[in-house]
């Protein structure tokens, strides 16, 4: 009798404790998720000054499809940001253009990480069309990057740190080879290949790089040193040819400038002022045109932005035609999209989700990948062809790379859009 009410409570206790072990979690969990949207504040978005500049400030990559906000990470990082949308940057410095409240566009581009030639391009092309109102674009960094410099050479000013630099390093391809490497380890590898450079596979049947492959690389790395050289030199304002000779005889241009990177670029024409980030406060100042309670330069991020023209969008315009821009960016892949990959039941969902708007006139499927699963590839292009049938206009616009199956979904396409700069 008294064993059974030993092992009653002692079956009681180990229930409380389950229950405990699962709501613990739970409670901690919901506490940091309230506590993040108390932090990010929910009063609305904050009117925007008379006069002030446009602060373009990308965090990491710039993406075709922002991923869904992680809000541990949030949480547990005063200076989490989200990775920054390409058509965000793009909209956001056109409709600026025609904003009497914004006077100047700063491009802070310390954070951002790598814009393919592709994406500036088609940033170029927004800030040419600010430029041509008269307003000012200016770029500053402590360091330049050959990645984020082509984006700020498109700026009518470009500060940088007397301290710091631009690195040009050209256009490469790296393979590791492992033909010996497997047959010491007794791998052999079985291959079926058509076509003369199918070099996909090279990496585990040879030891170097195959004429064929280089041949091919080399044709393609060409071309898109080529069009960084020519997106750069038409920024500055130089003659074409001006960055090869630049690089060929940096060594002596370094030397006459008392080994300063800084004062070389100057004195070359590839940056503006060298300022440290006192001067460069004092100078935005001058630039945008008005000065905040703190003796700074007002600016308005690109988030508080896109708040305000979300809070001004007329109810008209909410009746006009749509047409639905569906993302596909990273490897192809089956199920849920995440960052880096593609879902094929993510993408197929925006595609019937637009489906579903009664305003609809067109698709743009915006490709950005290099292919992935052939399963993934054919459920995005089965509904594609299902917007063919429908007599819906279908237009494929394509980013840095749209290949293997990134090519396959775009083929079911009415019209196919690229970039001089676009791998495919």
């Amino acid at each position: 009798m008294i064993l059974r009410f030993f092992k009653a409570i002692w079956r009681l206790l180990s229930g409380v404790s389950r229950v405990i072990s699962v709501l613990v979690p739970l409670i901690f969990f919901g506490v940091f998720i309230a506590a993040f949207s108390l932090s990010r504040g929910d009063a609305g978005p904050e009117s925007l000054p008379d006069k002030a500049a446009l602060l373009i400030a990308p965090a990491g990559a710039l993406v075709e499809d922002a991923p869904a906000l992680d809000p541990l990470a949030a949480f547990l990082s005063q200076d989490y940001q989200q990775p920054t949308v390409l058509q965000d940057v793009i909209s956001a410095i056109r409709r600026a253009a025609e904003d009497d409240r914004i006077s100047a566009v700063v491009l802070d581009l310390e954070n951002v990480a790598g814009p393919t030639t592709s994406q500036t391009l088609e940033v170029s092309a927004a800030i040419a069309e600010f430029k041509s109102t008269g307003k000012p674009v200016i770029a500053k960094a402590d360091f330049y990057s050959q990645a984020n410099y082509l984006l700020a050479a498109q700026a009518d000013q470009v500060f940088l740190h007397p301290e710091g630099g631009l690195f040009l390093e050209g256009f490469s391809v790296y393979r590791a080879y492992l033909r010996t490497f497997l047959e010491r380890v007794r791998v052999t590898m079985h291959v079926f290949r058509a076509g003369d450079n199918k070099s996909a596979v090279e990496p585990y049947l040879r030891d170097d790089m195959s004429d064929g492959e280089r041949e091919v690389i080399t044709r393609w790395l060409t071309g898109l040193w080529s069009a960084y050289a020519a997106l750069a030199e038409s920024g500055r304002g130089m003659a074409p040819g001006s960055m090869d000779a630049f690089i060929a005889t940096f060594p002596e241009q370094l030397d006459a400038a008392g080994n300063d990177l800084a004062e070389t670029l100057l004195a070359a024409g590839w940056v503006d002022v060298l300022a440290d980030h006192a001067e460069m406060d004092a100078a935005l100042i001058k630039w945008v045109g008005a000065e905040d309670e703190d003796g700074l330069a007002p600016m308005v991020s690109l988030e508080q932005y896109q708040e305000d023209l979300a809070m001004r969008r007329s109810e008209s315009e909410q009746g006009l035609p749509l047409i639905a821009i569906v993302p596909v960016e990273g490897t192809l892949v089956p199920g849920e999209s995440e960052e880096g990959m593609a879902g094929s039941d993510t993408i197929t969902d925006y595609i019937e989700s637009a489906l579903e708007a009664e305003a609809l006139v067109a698709i743009v499927l915006r490709v950005n990948s290099p292919g992935g699963s052939v399963f993934a590839s054919d459920q995005i292009r089965r509904k594609l062809f299902e917007v063919r049938e429908r007599g819906i206009p279908l237009v494929v616009s394509m980013g840095s790379v749209a290949a293997s199956g990134g090519y396959w979904i775009a083929a079911e396409a009415d019209e196919i859009w690229a970039l001089p700069t676009t791998i495919t």
